[in-house]
C-alpha cells in the first residue's frame, strides 16, 4: 500500500472512530448490540433495537437479507469492510431501509443476484439514512434511493455492480461526496426528475460502457470535483421538452477520455427528440486530462504526485485535510504544507461541537493560544455561507463556545470554518432531522 493510501485510510479511519464515539456517548439511554455475541444474526439484532441503538457487528460472513423497517436512528457498524460482510445469498435487497432512518458503515455488502427489478446492495425507500464507507460490489444495482428518501452517500467504495444504474436515486434527495464508483457493467449515477442531488469529489471509472453520470433536471443540481472518465457519455442530461443544461451546475471536474462525447444532452417531445453536445454551464475549471491513477488496472484510483487533479478543486469548497485547496475526485492527494500560512486544516483540538451529528442544536467549542481576530462560519457543502457567527471579532486568547440552531436547515453534512488570524481550521458537522 502506498503511503498517500495509508494516510488517506488514517484519517478515514479517524473520522470514522470519532463519528462512533460521538453517536454512542450521544445516546447514553441507547443500547449497543453486538452480534453474534448478544444476537446470532444482524437482523435479530435489528429486531430488538430501540431509538437510538447501535448494532455493532463482529468480524465474519454474514448469509443475510436484512431491513429496518418503520425504525429510526439505528446504527449499523462493521469492524470494516476487508473483515465483515454482508451476503445476500442472490436472494433480493442485501440491505433495505423503509420506513426508517439511521445509518450503515464499515460493511462489505455483495450478492443480491441479478433480478431484472433492481435488486441492489443497498435499497431504501420512505428513508432517512446515512451510507458511509462501505463496499458494496457484485450486486444488481449497487445502491438504490426510492420513494422520498433523503441520503447521504459517502466514502464507498462501488464496484463490479451489473445492474443497467450502479447508484439511482429516484423520487428522493441525495447527496454524494468521496465515493468511487468504477468497473460497473452500465452506467454510474443516474437520477430521476423528481429528485435532487449533489454530487462533489467523486471518482467514477467506466470500461467503455454507457454513461458516467445522468442527470435529469428541472430544478438546480450540483456537480462539482469529480473525475469521470473511460464511459462512451461522460455527463449526460435529460430535459423533457426544454434543455435542462441550465439547470445542472457543472464545474471543476475532470472529464475525460469518453468515446463518444464527454458532455451530451437530449431533450424535446418524442416525435422530435434533440440529441447533441452541450458546453457545461458555468463550466469554470473544468479539464479533460487524464487523471494519473496510481494503479487503476489494480483498482487503486488514488492520484499519482503528477496529477492535474491536485488543487484544481473549487477552491470555495473545504479545503483537503492537508490544508490545501481542494483535489478533484474522490481521493485527495496529502501534501506536505505545514509552512503555508494560509491553510485550512482539520483540526479537532481547536475546533469542536457536541452533540454530532445533532438534531437541531449543536454546541460549538473553540479555542485560541494568542489574542487575536476570529470569525467563524457555517457553510453547507456546497460552499454557500449558511450562519456567521463571529464575524471579524478580537478574542483574547482562551477557550470559547457558542450554540448554533439548525432549525431552519436541512438534515445533511456542513462545515464549521474558524478563521484565526491568517489560519483557518474548519470541522464537519453533521445534522440529521
Amino acid at each position: 500500500m502506498t503511503q498517500i493510501s495509508i494516510q488517506n485510510l488514517i484519517f478515514t479511519r479517524i473520522y470514522f472512530l470519532i463519528t462512533l464515539f460521538i453517536i454512542i456517548i450521544g445516546n447514553l439511554s441507547a443500547s449497543i448490540i453486538n452480534i453474534p455475541a448478544d444476537q446470532p444474526t444482524i437482523q435479530a439484532g435489528i429486531d430488538i433495537a430501540a431509538e437510538g441503538d447501535t448494532i455493532l457487528v463482529s468480524p465474519g460472513t454474514y448469509y443475510e437479507n436484512i431491513e429496518i423497517v418503520q425504525k429510526n436512528d439505528i446504527h449499523i457498524i462493521g469492524s470494516g469492510v476487508d473483515v465483515t460482510v454482508i451476503d445476500g445469498n442472490e436472494n433480493g435487497h442485501v440491505v433495505k431501509f423503509n420506513h426508517a432512518s439511521g445509518s450503515i458503515s464499515e460493511l462489505s455488502i455483495t450478492n443480491s443476484g441479478d433480478d431484472p427489478l433492481y435488486s441492489s446492495g443497498i435499497f431504501t425507500s420512505f428513508s432517512t439514512v446515512e451510507i458511509i464507507s462501505n463496499n458494496v460490489y457484485n450486486n444488481c444495482y449497487g445502491i438504490a434511493i426510492s420513494n422520498e428518501s433523503t441520503v447521504q452517500i459517502n466514502g464507498n467504495r462501488v464496484t463490479n455492480n451489473i445492474g443497467f444504474r450502479t447508484i439511482s436515486i429516484m423520487s428522493s434527495v441525495a447527496t454524494l461526496t468521496h465515493n468511487l464508483v468504477a468497473d460497473n457493467q452500465y452506467s454510474g449515477i443516474y437520477n430521476d426528475v423528481w429528485s435532487t442531488i449533489t454530487i462533489i469529489n467523486n471518482t467514477l471509472v467506466g470500461n467503455n460502457n454507457h454513461i458516467g453520470i445522468t442527470v435529469n433536471a428541472i430544478e438546480q443540481q450540483l456537480v462539482r470535483n469529480n473525475i469521470i472518465c473511460g464511459f462512451e457519455f461522460g455527463i449526460f442530461v435529460l430535459g423533457d421538452q426544454l434543455s435542462a443544461v441550465p439547470f445542472v451546475d457543472i464545474s471543476y471536474n475532470d472529464v475525460w477520455n469518453n468515446s463518444i462525447a464527454d458532455y451530451w444532452e437530449e431533450y424535446g417531445p418524442l416525435s422530435n427528440i434533440y440529441s447533441q453536445p452541450f458546453l457545461p454551464q458555468p463550466g469554470t475549471g473544468e479539464i479533460h486530462e487524464d487523471p494519473f491513477f496510481v494503479d487503476p488496472v489494480n483498482g487503486d484510483y488514488h492520484l499519482q504526485s503528477n496529477s492535474p487533479c491536485i488543487d484544481a478543486g473549487d477552491p470555495y469548497l473545504p479545503f483537503d485535510p492537508d490544508g490545501t485547496i481542494s483535489d478533484i475526485g474522490a481521493y485527495y492527494y496529502h501534501q506536505n504544507s505545514e509552512n503555508d500560512d494560509n491553510v485550512i486544516k482539520y483540526s479537532a483540538n481547536l475546533i469542536n461541537n457536541f452533540p454530532n451529528p445533532f438534531n437541531p442544536v449543536t454546541n460549538i467549542y473553540f479555542s485560541t493560544h494568542s489574542n487575536a481576530i476570529i470569525s467563524l462560519n457555517i457553510y453547507n457543502i456546497r460552499g454557500q455561507l449558511v450562519s456567521r457567527l463571529i464575524n471579524n471579532e478580537f478574542l483574547e486568547k482562551g477557550n470559547y463556545s457558542l450554540t448554533w440552531y439548525g432549525k431552519e436547515e436541512s438534515s445533511q453534512i456542513y462545515f464549521v470554518v474558524l478563521k484565526i488570524g491568517n489560519n483557518k481550521h474548519f470541522r464537519k458537522i453533521m445534522l440529521l432531522k
